[in-house]
């Protein structure tokens, strides 16, 4: 996750509005945190409960649910965007 996280965090700065920038970049950290504090006893649970063949299952449907959400916010901010285009 190392080089993976500052891209994220400036992502989200550069493309969030200047008024929303600090919302943005909290909702990313709190997301960040929440899978940094819980994902190793989880995914621990379900290795041991299950086997590694589950835990590699469980991490490439996450990694799925991840890529299809991106998309769903992409548009829903896209939509956002047009919408508050057309207001000025």
């Amino acid at each position: 996750m190392g080089p993976i996280e500052p891209t994220v965090y400036r992502t989200v700065t550069e493309r969030a509005a200047a008024r929303q920038r600090g919302t943005a970049l909290s909702a990313v950290t709190m997301v960040a945190y929440i899978g940094y504090l819980s994902s190793p006893p989880l995914l621990g649970a379900i290795a041991q409960g299950f086997g590694y063949p589950a835990l590699w299952l469980v991490g490439a449907g996450l990694a799925v649910c991840v890529v299809v959400l991106m998309g769903v916010l992409r548009r829903t901010l896209w939509r956002h965007a047009a919408c508050q285009a057309g207001k000025k």
